[in-house]
């Protein structure tokens, strides 16, 4: 899996702006789910990636997250969006490894690239109101 590029600066980290630019554009950000929340899985996150790596902080921005991180940040969005409101007799049914897997492929990706497409027509137009391009 790759990190879409629609908020994705030249490196190979994503800051708490770009992540919430992404979660917006892929309509993940709601009333159930909102910016609190991200915040919440954005330093969870973050914070023990630095307690149990000081290479690494010594390598990254403390507010900035690597791929491994985005990846967690994404299982904790599917957990808190999707899993928690599974019923019980489902998540015997499925495994989480399994299920996030295919969350991520069957509605991550597609929402990621068509927010992309959207984005990438407007850099032709210029304009773009809600999701439409104008």
């Amino acid at each position: 899996m790759s990190v879409p590029r629609i908020c994705c600066h030249k490196t190979a980290e994503m800051n708490f702006v770009e992540l919430c630019k992404l979660c917006t554009d892929t309509h993940l950000l709601d009333s159930s789910y909102g910016v609190r929340e991200l915040a919440d899985a954005f330093v969870r996150v973050n914070v023990v990636g630095e307690i149990y790596d000081h290479d690494k902080f010594a390598q990254s921005a403390a507010n900035e997250l690597v791929y491994d991180e985005f990846v967690e940040v994404l299982a904790r969005i599917f957990a808190r969006r999707v899993w928690e409101k599974l019923p019980p007799e489902d998540k015997r049914e499925k495994h989480l490894e399994g299920a996030l897997e295919a969350w991520i492929g069957e509605e991550f990706l597609p929402a990621a690239d068509s927010a992309i497409e959207i984005l990438d027509r407007a850099d032709h137009t210029g304009v773009v109101i809600g999701q439409s391009v104008v």
